[in-house]
Parts: C-alpha cells; structure tokens; sequence
C-alpha cells in the first residue's frame, strides 16, 4: 500500500513539475517575441508543447510564430545514404499524403456568445487582451506591432463580432485567426495583409437553367466588385473559381450566391376541348326509276310486252283508250340520326422566364418523301433501295415563352400549330393540313383565357325523284346531313417560383476597399 502511494505522488510530482516548466517556457517564448527573436520564440513554444501536448495555447502560439521562427534557424544536416532514404519514404503512408492534399478552410475566431459592455482605457495591446478575454479568446501580436499611446474604448450591449471589429478601426488593425480561440493582431496596411492575411480558392457549381452567359455576366460583375484576384469560369462542369483573401473572398460568395437565385418558373396548364355534333334525316316517297307501259284498250292497235310481277297498276282513260302504267317498287319511308362527341387533352408545361418551352399533342406519322419505282422485270433481279420516311409531327404543337411581371400577371408568347390528315394523297403522299395560330397575350396568373376557337359547320342538302313530281317534298327522296366540330384552347398560367426581383435577400458586409471586414461569422 505504501509502494503504490509513493508511486502516485512520484507521478503527480512530474505532472506539476512538467506543467510547470511548460508555462516556463511559454513565457520565455513570450518574452522572446516581444524582443523580436522570434526563433528561440519558436523553440521555446514547442518545448512548451511538447511538455504539455493538450494545451491549445501553446500549440497555436506556436503555429503564430512558426513562419518568423523557421526563417532565422538554418538547419544542417549529413546526407543519408540512398537506402536509408529510402526507409525514410516507406513511412509515409497514403493516409498522410491524403491530408497533404487536402485544402482545409482557414480557422474562424468562434467567441463566447453573449452580449457585453466595456469602459476601458489603455494601449491597443491592453485593449485587445481585456476584449478579447471577455469572450474566451487569446490573443498574440505581430512582432511590428505598436502599442500606441492610450486610447478610450466604450461601447454598450454588444456580441464579440460587433466589439472586435469596432476596436480594429479604432485602433487601426487587423486580427487573423489561428484557431476559433487564439488571433494574431497585427496594423492594417497592405503589405501586413498580404504577408498574413490567408488566401483561399473556392469552386462554386451554378445552377442548370443558367446559360454560361448569364452566370459569366453574374462573375464579372462579382470580380469587378471586390476587385478579385483570380476568377474563372468552366462551363464544361459549370463551375465557378474565385481565389483571394478571406477577408474578400466570403463576402464575395455571399453576392454570387444572391446573383445565381433561379429565375422565375410559370407552369401553363393547357386544354384542348374539342366538340363535334353530327345528325342525318332521310324522309320522302320512293318511286321506281322505270315504268311499264300497258295498251288496255280494245281493239289494240300496237302490240306491248306483257307485264311480269305482282305490283299496282294505275289506269288512265277508257274504252278503247284505256291503258295502265305498271307500279312495282314505290315506298314511303323515313329515317333520322343524330351523334355528339366530347374530347379534352389536358396537359401542363413548365418554363423559365423569357425561355421558351414546346409542347406536342398527337402522333408521329410517317411520310414516304422519295423512293424507287423502277422496272424489275426481266431475269436480272434489280436492286430497289429503302424509301426515305420523314416523321410529321401531327396534333398539336405549341410553344410558350412566359414573360413574368412580378408576383401578378405574366405575358404569354404563344405558337400553335395544327396538323391533320386529309384523308386526301398525291403520288402515294398524305395531303396534311397545317394550321398556324400566332399570339400574345398578357393575364394575370391563375386565370383561364381561351386563345384559340375553330369552329366548322358543314350541312349537306340534296333530294331526288321524278321530274315535276320532285317539285313536291312528299313526293321526293329528302336527304339532309349536318357536322359540327367546336375546337378550344384554354390556357391557365400559374406562378411556382418567385422572380429573382420577389426573393428575400440578404445585406453583404464587405467593409471598404483597402480595409474589408475581418471574417467573424
């Protein structure tokens, strides 16, 4: 029992004496920097590191000052020969060469939530440390960092992003994150950001209903902007590079997101309504086209050939002038027919603003437009070569442009066009009929408009009897025949995606030219 409690306080011992000699260090390390050694600066904060590898203090001072550090050492060392070079490589492994190649994004200070007031007084170094500790983050400054003489800093019921960034323009600086907790502060020039500030590439994919002209127009304006440092455009894979400063460069996503917001859709729901109305009347009286002539009279002077049959027989006259006229196949009859039929084609299209979209009710028929009709007669078998076919597009074909104003009406373009079949052929050829129909019209959405109206009407009149006799309805053949056909286009527009003008939007803080905002959120 006494051996294990020696042992523990043994090794409690060397934790405090470890823990010790790294804050030891850490100091040094500070003391070093602020004497603008940043080498021993850079060896004094990895030994703290290594005594104590879980702190996160050292391990980010010791990132801060590794740049300055590793320019003042000069390393020597002995060739190694070729085998032990060798050996050296294997243990690389692919899982570090993946990490190599990996581009993170750089660090963003992450402060504790809250809001706070301050009422302080004193140099920027003392100012930026007190801030800073309020919301849980540690600062280091740059080696040409000036203090400055003392300054007031008041301000009232504010989170971290709104306090670090009023204290950078008070006392004209700049803060680059090394990790969420720790930034290095250092004076805002040009030179100071582009020597500390990080750079960083993005690729953003734009949206398929964009043409690479509208999205090059979107970049364009972005990079004229925020005067970017590198932009390109690959339409192949529709992407978009943008390369530059932090500080410039997420500002800059933010507004070329907004630019690429869809345009807006209009989904037209179209309906054909066809109505045909047929009817037929047959009436009258049906004579035979012949009529047998008989002699009835006695004596008879002309000689008629006996009449066959059963049937009437009308008579006119008397004695020897008597004769009769044979009535076979006379009949009265009467008949009537009528029919009606419906149809509707419903169908919706979807479009962008100002992109026209087409549309194709009905079938594809083949057409036989040449062929070879050449003699193959005799012993030699010729060769007739395949006829060439076109496929028309018969039915409806139609093609709608929207173009949307705001939330409420919308101007429609549209084309039809109607294909049929005549019935009808030359040279073996179908005889189509084509109707056009061009308009454009302006509704609101959601309303029905009818844009196109056929209507057809056909009667068919005709009679037949015996001459003079016809001149009476009763006693004649009345044939009549009547077709109808009524042929609708409504159209009904409705709205599924906002404008680009209706979307919500968001403010893009960017700061000035020569002094962008430092990236807090």
């Amino acid at each position: 029992m006494f051996l294990r409690f020696l042992c523990l306080l043994i090794v409690c011992t060397a934790l405090g004496g470890a823990e010790e000699r790294a804050a030891t260090l850490y100091k040094r390390a500070r003391q070093a920097q602020e004497k603008g050694d940043y080498t021993n600066a850079y060896i004094h904060a990895n030994q703290a590191v290594a005594l104590e590898p879980g702190n996160d203090t050292y391990w980010a001072y010791s990132q801060a000052v590794r740049t300055r550090g590793l320019t003042g050492m000069k390393i020597v060392g002995k060739a190694e020969p070729a085998e032990e070079t060798a050996d050296l490589l294997d243990d690389i492994t692919a899982a570090d060469e993946r990490e190599v190649r990996e581009a993170l994004p750089p660090p963003i200070l992450l402060g504790a939530p809250g809001i706070k007031s301050f009422n302080l007084r004193g140099e920027s170094k003392q100012l930026f440390e007190k801030v800073c500790g309020e919301y849980g983050l540690k600062v280091i400054f740059d080696a040409d960092y000036q203090a400055g003489s003392p300054q007031l800093f008041r301000i009232d019921n504010v989170p971290y992003q709104v306090a670090l960034r009023a204290l950078e323009s008070m006392t004209g600086s700049f803060l680059v994150a090394v990790n969420e907790k720790v930034a290095l502060v250092a004076k805002d020039t040009t030179q100071k950001r582009a020597e500390l500030e990080p750079v960083m590439s993005v690729i953003i994919p734009f949206p398929e209903p964009l043409t690479p002209q509208e999205v090059q127009e979107s970049a364009r304006a972005v990079q004229s902007t925020f005067d970017m440092t590198k932009m390109a455009i690959d339409n192949g894979r529709r992407q978009v590079l943008f390369r530059d400063r932090v500080s410039r460069l997420r500002p800059a996503i933010d507004l070329f997101r907004q630019l690429m917001v869809h345009r807006a859709q209009v989904v037209t729901e179209v309906e054909l309504v066809g109505v045909n109305h047929t009817s037929s009347s047959k009436y009258g009286v049906q004579f035979q086209s012949s009529f047998p002539f008989t002699w009835l009279g006695n004596p008879t002077p002309f000689t008629v050939p006996a009449i066959t049959g059963t049937g009437s027989m009308a008579t006119f006259g008397g004695g020897s002038t008597l004769f009769g006229l044979a009535l076979t196949s006379t009949g009265l009859f009467a008949s009537a027919s009528r029919g009606h039929t419906t149809s509707l084609i419903h169908a919706e299209v979807r479009g962008l603003d100002g992109q026209p979209s087409q549309m194709h009710i009905g079938d594809r028929y083949p057409v036989i437009t040449s062929g070879f009709y050449g003699n193959t007669s005799g012993d030699a078998t010729a060769y007739r070569p395949p006829p060439t076919v076109n496929f028309e597009e018969l039915g409806i074909v139609m093609k709608i442009t929207p173009h949307v104003h705001g939330t409420d009406s919308v101007t429609l373009e549209i084309e039809a066009e109607f294909k049929t079949l005549t019935g009808e052929a030359e040279n073996d050829i179908p005889v189509i009929s084509n109707r056009k129909f061009s308009s454009k019209v302006r509704m609101n959405f959601e309303e029905t408009a009818v844009m196109a109206g056929l209507v057809q009407d056909t009667i068919t009149q005709s009679w037949s009897g015996i001459p003079l006799l016809a001149a009476i309805p009763a006693l004649r053949v009345n044939d009549k025949a009547k077709d109808s056909n009524q042929l609708l286009l409504l159209i009904k527009p409705r709205l599924v995606n906002l404008p680009p003008s209706e979307s919500l939007t968001w403010a893009v803080r960017s700061g000035s030219e020569t002094r962008p905002l430092t990236p807090l959120d």
